[in-house]
């Protein structure tokens, strides 16, 4: 799943601009779910329904129907969201076990794409 999810990542832009992050966490009290963590600078209020639409399309596409089932929820964050700002120090293609990240318990996760603006 990790695989298409980079092909949803690098498709998921706006104006040729990608996400700075894309992460795949099973976190919190959803240990049997996916949540799928995206910080993008062009994601505001005035086009969320139209760019979460986008994505949506995007993972019609890429994933079969029962890695769509596996998915719980999507946050897309802001830069300095304190989750955001935690997993953006970190390296596409990192792997997350069984660790608190910003309050929040990350029981496994793959880091997809960072551009690691906080290094």
């Amino acid at each position: 799943m990790v695989n298409k999810l980079k092909r949803v990542a690098a498709n998921f832009q706006h104006d040729g601009e990608t996400a700075n992050l894309f992460a795949l966490l099973k976190m919190d009290e959803y240990v049997d779910k996916w949540t799928i963590v995206i910080v993008a600078s062009w994601f505001t209020e005035e086009n969320r329904d139209q760019e979460f639409n986008k994505l949506l399309m995007l993972l019609k596409k890429n994933l079969d129907p029962e890695e769509l089932y596996s998915i719980g929820r999507v946050a897309i964050l802001d830069n300095n969201d304190h989750l955001a700002v935690e997993l953006l120090k970190r390296k596409s293609g990192s792997q997350i076990e069984n660790e608190r990240i910003n309050g929040n318990e990350v029981h496994e996760g793959f880091v997809v794409k960072s551009l690691m603006v906080n290094q």
